[in-house]
């Protein structure tokens, strides 16, 4: 079942046909013509175009992605400056897989130096081991030199 979500804002509505023209492509749903089913979508003046904003749920961001792609079905002039912005955003944006690997949260940089120091660890004590057992084979060349019967 489809629930409207009704957001309050200073966005202006969509108007009732774009909206039922959208139901009705994309879940063969009927709007009645009194209907008083109004889409405000919600605030995207936040979205920089590098970044979310971190306040954000997924919902939100979610329901931003099909606002978006829904207003980009129609053409592309009829679209706000704002609405123009966010596509870029999503098409072009530093986010999800093309977010900057850089910055690091607190945790993933616990993680990360936690994963290192063992790392390094187990490399020392493969190459403190390799070097042990050198030494130890040479002294058993040595001794088995020393302790090889003459044949004369």
């Amino acid at each position: 079942m489809l629930k409207p979500i009704i957001r309050r804002g200073k966005f202006k509505a969509i108007s009732k046909v774009e909206c039922s023209s959208y139901i009705n492509t994309k879940y063969n749903y009927t709007v009645p013509a009194n209907s008083k089913i109004v889409y405000i979508p919600p605030d995207m003046s936040k979205i920089s175009k590098h970044t979310w904003p971190d306040n954000y749920k997924q919902s939100i961001k979610d329901e931003i992605c099909e606002y978006i792609d829904w207003k980009m079905i129609g053409p592309w002039h009829r679209m706000s400056k704002l609405d123009q912005k966010v596509a870029y955003f999503l098409a072009f944006g530093e986010y999800g897989p093309r977010q900057d690997k850089k910055i690091l949260t607190p945790q993933e940089m616990l993680y990360k130096m936690i994963y290192t120091s063992i790392l390094f660890g187990a490399f020392a004590v493969c190459i403190f081991n390799i070097k042990k057992d050198n030494d130890f084979n040479k002294k058993v060349d040595h001794l088995k030199t020393k302790l090889k019967p003459e044949n004369n």
